[in-house]
């Protein structure tokens, strides 16, 4: 089962969906998560910094090991560099959420997802966050019987 995740955040609630996801896996497997946040504008490094703390939070209210790791990334592409650091973390799986855009929007905006899918060694779980509002994560695991 997986003992490394990745779990990409940006501040945005679909972000959070991917890591409520993210913690519910740790939670039921003792896995280790990474929370990686990657900085495209250097004025956003402290509310990046500020993002990465409240998850890692979130992480230890579950009881979830957690790491963070802030990325400057200057031009590359996001997909990339957060493929780059799973790859290098010997991440077994990487968690994030998507706002699930279709057709044009998609063209338009671009889609990490789509790109973390495409080219990604490592499995990835893309979880849909249409109409989520805030970053609250309120995770429950059912335990298993057994």
């Amino acid at each position: 089962m997986y003992q490394r995740i990745v779990a990409p955040i940006d501040g945005n609630a679909s972000a959070f969906g991917g890591l409520r996801e993210a913690i519910a896996l740790a939670m039921r497997t003792g896995a280790l998560l990474r929370l990686v946040y990657v900085v495209q504008e250097l004025p956003h490094i402290a509310f990046a910094q500020e993002i990465l703390d409240s998850a890692l939070s979130m992480c230890r209210e579950h009881g979830v090991r957690a790491e963070t790791h802030l990325y400057q990334s200057l031009g590359a592409a996001v997909a990339d560099t957060i493929i780059d650091d799973a790859i290098k973390w010997n991440a077994q799986l990487i968690a994030m959420g998507t706002h699930g855009r279709r057709g044009i929007t998609r063209a338009v905006l671009g889609s990490d997802a789509e790109a973390m899918v495409r080219r990604s060694p490592v499995p990835v779980l893309l979880v849909r966050c249409t109409g989520m509002r805030t970053p609250d994560v309120n995770v429950s695991v059912e335990r298993d019987s057994k």
